[in-house]
């Protein structure tokens, strides 16, 4: 038998359960301590509160300086108590009205037996039932024939107490009688303390004012013969309880409990904590990434416990002397440092001392989208009054320093310092747990400086190059030479980071691709090469040592010191470096040259030619350009006379701008025009922005600031170049050109004109200044950024609010298995992307030692066989393949005769220490939710993608994402995309003909009136040629049952007759005839909108919009195997519950990757199943109550009374197994390190 622990440590008390049940008038009498029977609350003459009223001292005390009269505490002690009243007469407890009326609808009126429906013969007491209504004021009447009763709570009372055990059983209720009150629960005062303003005035709260006008209202009930009065004094009655509980006007206690400011989340899942602080951030390069610069006067404030032993009593003592810290407990009893001079410390003393250097904080910044917003940070301490920390560690917590606040929070517990050093570390966080790429990097100034540093033109002297290397400490020797010896001793900047990768532990071996490659070893030194620390070719940029530089970068050749070390140096040197050499942005830089004003004055022709090609393509005139007069330069005149240029080629190019203006000028269109064209024309304008970029980029000087900034990747991108210099570009407004706000035109002064800047075309730089209509048109489209960033953050918010909720329980279990209270996935699905660069590394590495000769010594130790125990067989088999690949494109035929099973092992042992399996009991749900909600916020909120097809528009973006995650059935743009058995041109318009949307006025060839002195006849004639050009499949007969029946109808091949006798308002109903017979539908598939064929590689395919999937599926001709709808909903009613599954991950993925944002696959994957574990099930308050079973959680969440409710009537168990529940009680959550139960042996 096993030993018993001994109990001599006082463990905390656990909550192990809390149940939940309607208050009966046997536990209300329990739990109280005095009746209130006035509705008084003072004594008139004496002014104390009445001992019998609704403030009575008997429930708790409002006031310092008395006593309670039931604990005989003060009101510091006190915690308050319940008292009760009995009502006069029972009523109906709002809370619980819906569920009483549900019960009175199934139950017989006679003998509360079970109806088998509402208004039927009871089986047991062959009693007819009538209807049961419900109307304002919680009152219900009972209808039969002519009787109509109204239902009283006494009434339903003894209804109730009729109903048998059996149908209580089937309730799923101990009692109904219990949903019906007799007496109330009056809380304690401390819930509604009394507020005085003077000794005479007092403000009472919202809640005494309601019980005591409960009290007043059902003391004056009078039991009299009138009928009436006494109703209308019950109804009374019941209003003033349904205030207590839920008033709009006045807080009633559900309003307490709901809401953001509620009790639930405001007090409960959320509270305000002590040991915290709050200022503005200020960049510091010179602070370690993981150190956090804290003022001195926040680090006097913030103190931390620590218990004077036999080892730190010196120190401690040292500590009193210079008074740097602000208390002494001893015995119990706590001394001010400052008030009490020569302090002698014993053991066991506890002091609370300032923050010093080196202290664990945790570092945070709101909002706290995912876990990396809240960090563990080394304390330095400063005199200044903000807090700092270096500029790589501001992408994790999306911070800048124009004003934002950031937070400290100081942890009081040895235990938590070392939970937080190990889990919450900078240190330990380098890498995102969204995607696995590195999140921590250098980044602007950093980038800038090491670009321009280790760039071929950077030359340092003996001085200048010991100065920056002196500032780092140096761990290791090592020997520098000079790169040029004659005719001085030069050093290149290279030198400088080979010197720095010289002192970290780890050697580095890298070929990688920076931002701007263009091919091995060109002359723009864009590929990297370090051999064995040392930097031969390439610059450094973004690519290699900036945030996501997974593929090329160096963060994942280095252990966590290593990849601090390298950061903290590489900001040291480059910020010093670019202080010193200086580095700025001018008006010369946005100055172009005048062969790129003259290329750019190309490219604008050649766009709008292009233009007026597309408009002319259908219009049969003969115009050319060669016809125009003169017209207003279109071209800004004032860029062109600023520089001066005589060139004759500039001066024809604005003579043909001129001309081009004109035709625009003179050109009468109608809508239809544009309408068709408008996506290419979108398009061509579209590239001229794009066009003028590459030329910046091939124009202006390599010492260009924006060119460089954007080249390194520490700000900007070709775009932001293009505009300052060159060109502006087209303005859109929800993913199409500024739209027509008067008849054909954007702007009342605009003459009915074509021109691209009549639609929001700049032509302008802004170096060279806007237009008046260029200026309104940019800011339009300015106007709509910024809604859309305001719309965007409230709808992510919520989204991310929700996600949270529905997955925050999920957890990674010892068995490998993925569990919340029920099974989500039987494997958590882990991937290892990072083959390449293992390989590499191996490659590399033997190759030096190849090279050096040490490579056939070393391996026998170096390169190990496999240790089978440690390994996953697929991982192993995905190696083996990948090893194959690599070896089959090799090049250099050294490696390849090297190349053995010994190396082989060691890529396959290299890739499995690599792989980074998530660690048992985390929380794999919060990480999914974090990862999919955080990215939402960097998304635009309308977006519109053509699927492939011009014409067609799919949604993107957050309204997507949240379509998907709602699980919503009517999507804004579903598509199914079909392919064909036979994708030919031909099958594809057979099967569009099956599919598309007709009607009958698409291939009727003509309608005729005929009416003679006794009939009027309607002939539809048609087009035989149209039907077989559309290769529309229909049964002509199909269209009698459409067709009115007042007309008699003859169909007879291609012809149908309609016939009528002549009378007075059937010519009118001809016409109305004549009209609707134009409107019939004629396709089999009602859902679809409209098909478009698309090419792709040679092979047709069908675009459908609309839904159907189910018939499309089922049409002859389509390849059903491999045809996909993104709507889930139908997917999962069509194909099932892991076709759905499937989807939503499909789409998903789809969905961020069109955004350019990178997400594990684990993560979809988990989200995907926790939604279709139960069925299809949105993550909403729909979906999340299905998912869910804990009272509490659903509480904290959304429709809390309701959800208090519903439990309260079914009696449910709420067990505390969950997070938001043990936040709440305040239990250790039951999985991360709360998983985890260690107990000592006290004897052992």
């Amino acid at each position: 038998m096993k030993e018993k622990l001994n109990n001599s440590f006082n463990y905390p008390m656990e909550i192990s359960f809390i149940k939940f049940q309607p208050a009966t008038n046997k536990i209300i009498k329990k739990l109280s301590v005095h009746e209130i029977t006035k509705k008084d609350l003072y004594d008139s003459t004496l002014k104390t509160p009445l001992p019998d009223g609704p403030i009575s001292q008997y429930l708790g005390l409002s006031r310092k300086d008395s006593q309670c009269l039931t604990c005989k505490k003060g009101i510091e002690d006190c915690t308050g108590h319940f008292g009760h009243y009995n009502l006069k007469a029972p009523i109906f407890h709002i809370g619980y009205f819906k569920e009483i009326y549900k019960i009175l609808k199934i139950i017989c009126k006679t003998c509360a037996s079970l109806l088998e429906k509402e208004n039927s013969i009871c089986k047991e007491c062959k009693a007819l039932n009538g209807k049961i209504k419900k109307l304002n004021n919680q009152r219900i009447i009972y209808q039969l024939s002519n009787y109509i009763e109204l239902l009283t709570p006494e009434r339903v009372k003894s209804l109730f107490t009729l109903i048998k055990p059996s149908l209580k059983k089937k309730l799923k209720m101990t009692d109904p009688v219990n949903l019906i009150i007799d007496s109330i629960c009056v809380p304690p005062n401390n819930i509604r303390p009394s507020v005085f303003v003077s000794e005479e005035q007092r403000n009472e709260d919202d809640l005494t004012i309601r019980i005591a006008e409960l009290i007043y209202t059902s003391e004056n009930i009078s039991f009299t013969k009138n009928l009436a009065i006494f109703l209308e004094e019950k109804d009374n009655l019941q209003i003033a309880h349904n205030s207590i509980i839920t008033s709009d006007k006045n807080k009633g206690i559900l309003q307490r409990l709901k809401g953001k400011t509620g009790r639930f989340r405001n007090n409960l899942s959320g509270k305000r904590v002590d040991f915290t602080g709050r200022t503005v951030i200020s960049p510091d390069p010179n602070l370690s990434v993981e150190e956090v610069g804290i003022p001195q006067r926040i680090a006097k404030i913030l103190t931390i416990q620590e218990r004077v032993t036999q080892f730190n009593i010196e120190d401690m003592q040292k500590i009193i002397k210079l008074k740097k810290a602000n208390y002494v407990i001893k015995n119990e009893k706590t001394l001010s440092i400052r008030f009490t001079p020569n302090l002698t410390l014993k053991i066991g003393d506890i002091i609370e001392r300032h923050l010093k250097n080196g202290d664990i904080v945790l570092f945070n910044r709101q909002p706290s989208l995912h876990r990396l917003s809240i960090m563990a940070h080394k304390v330095r301490i400063h005199k200044n009054k903000t807090f700092r920390f270096n500029e790589c560690v501001c992408t994790p917590y999306n911070a800048d320093f124009d004003g934002d606040e950031m937070n400290i929070h100081v942890l009081q517990s040895e235990f938590a310092r070392i939970e937080a050093k190990i889990l919450m570390g900078v240190r330990n966080n380098f890498f995102s747990p969204r995607n696995d790429e590195p999140i921590i990097g250098a980044v602007q100034d950093f980038l800038t400086g090491g670009y321009i540093l280790t760039s071929k033109d950077t030359f340092l002297t003996r001085e200048q190059f010991g100065e920056l290397i002196s500032h780092f400490k140096r761990k290791k020797p090592c020997k520098i030479e000079p790169t040029l010896l004659r005719p001085n001793k030069l050093y290149t900047g290279k030198s400088v980071i080979n010197f720095l990768f010289s002192q970290l532990n780890e050697n580095i071996n890298l070929e990688g691709k920076t931002r701007n490659f263009i091919k091995e070893f060109h002359s723009n030194d864009g590929f990297l090469v370090i051999n064995n620390s040392k930097l031969l070719f390439g610059r450094i940029d973004k690519n290699i040592i900036g945030i996501e530089s997974k593929t090329n970068g160096i963060f994942n050749l280095l252990s966590n010191e290593s990849i601090k070390e390298l950061l903290d140096y590489f900001a040291y040197i480059t910020s010093r470096y670019l202080m010193n050499k200086g580095f700025s942005i001018g008006i010369d830089d946005v100055e172009g040259n005048e062969s790129l004003i003259e290329e750019k004055t190309n490219e604008l022709i050649n766009c709008y030619e292009n233009i007026i090609k597309l408009i002319n393509k259908n219009n049969k005139t003969n115009d050319t350009l060669e016809i125009y007069d003169n017209c207003d330069s279109f071209m800004n005149t004032e860029e062109i006379n600023k520089t001066n240029i005589r060139n004759t080629t500039i001066k024809n190019n604005i003579n043909k701008l001129k001309n081009i203006n004109e035709y625009f000028d003179s050109y009468l269109f109608t809508n239809n025009d544009l309408k068709e064209k408008e996506s290419e024309i979108s398009s061509l304008l579209s590239k001229v922005r794009e066009n003028c970029g590459n030329l910046c980029t091939k124009y202006l000087s390599f010492l260009n600031a924006p060119l460089i900034m954007q080249d390194c990747g520490s700000k900007g991108s070709k775009i932001n170049v293009s505009q300052m210099v060159s060109c502006v570009g087209q303005q859109i407004i929800s993913g199409s050109r500024i739209p027509f706000g008067f008849t054909n035109r954007t702007l009342p002064h605009y003459h009915n004109n074509l021109h691209p800047k009549c639609r929001g075309f700049v032509s302008s730089s802004f170096r060279s200044g806007l237009s008046e209509d260029e200026f309104f048109f940019h800011a339009v489209s300015g106007r709509e950024g910024l809604v859309d960033t305001a719309v965007k953050t409230a709808e992510t918010g919520y989204m991310q609010r929700r996600l949270m909720k529905a997955l925050e329980d999920v957890n990674l279990q010892y068995d490998k298995t993925v569990r919340s209270d029920r099974m989500i996935q039987f494997e958590y699905k882990e991937k290892f992307s990072d083959f390449f660069r293992v390989y590499l590394q191996v490659k590399n590495e033997s190759l030096n030692e190849y090279k050096e000769g040490t490579f056939f010594n070393s391996i026998k130790y170096k390169f190990n066989t496999l240790n089978n125990e440690s390994l996953n067989d697929k991982l192993t088999e995905e190696c083996e393949l990948k090893w194959n690949e690599f070896i089959g494109n090799e090049k250099s035929d050294l490696f390849k005769r090297i190349a053995n099973d010994n190396l082989k092992n060691e890529f396959i042992n290299r890739v499995h220490s690599k792989m980074k399996s998530m660690e048992y009991l985390s929380a794999v749900g919060a990480l999914a939710g974090q990862s999919i909600g955080e990215p939402g916020t960097q998304m635009t909120l309308k977006t519109f993608h053509f699927a492939g097809v011009a014409s067609m528009n799919i949604t993107l973006g957050v309204p997507r994402i949240k379509e998907i995650i709602n699980a919503v059935r009517n999507i804004n743009t579903p598509i199914i995309k079909a392919n064909l058995l036979f994708p030919t041109l031909d099958e594809a318009k057979k099967v569009k003909g099956r599919i598309d949307k007709f009607k009958l006025k698409d291939i009727i060839k003509s309608i005729t009136e005929i009416y003679s002195n006794t009939e009027m006849i309607l002939e539809v004639l048609l087009c035989k040629e149209s039907i077989s050009n559309l290769k529309i499949e229909f049964n002509i007969e199909e269209l009698r049952n459409k067709i009115k029946k007042d007309f008699h109808c003859s169909i007879n091949d291609h012809k149908i007759t309609l016939v009528s006798k002549k009378e007075k308002d059937k010519y009118f109903i001809m016409k109305e005839l004549k009209r609707e017979i134009k409107e019939i539908t004629i396709s089999k598939i009602k859902e679809v909108k409209k098909v478009v064929i698309a090419q792709e590689n040679n092979l047709y395919k069908l675009f459908i919009e609309g839904n159907g999937l189910r018939e499309v599926l089922c049409t002859e001709g389509i390849e059903y195997k491999s045809t996909l709808s993104n709507n889930i909903v139908e997917i999962n009613e069509v194909l099932g519950i892991e076709a759905c599954r499937n989807a939503i991950k499909r789409e998903l993925y789809y969905t961020f990757d069109s955004h350019g944002i990178k997400i594990n696959d684990k993560h979809l994957e988990l989200l995907s199943d926790v939604m279709t574990n139960k069925g299809l099930l949105g993550i909403t308050r729909f979906g999340i109550s299905k998912l869910k079973s804990s009272t509490l959680m659903l509480a904290s969440f959304e429709q809390t009374g309701d959800n208090l409710f519903n439990s309260a009537i079914k009696e449910q168990k709420d067990k505390l197994l969950g997070v938001s529940e043990s936040v709440i009680v305040g239990k250790r959550i039951g999985f991360g390190t709360g998983g985890i139960k260690l107990f000592l042996d006290s004897k052992n």
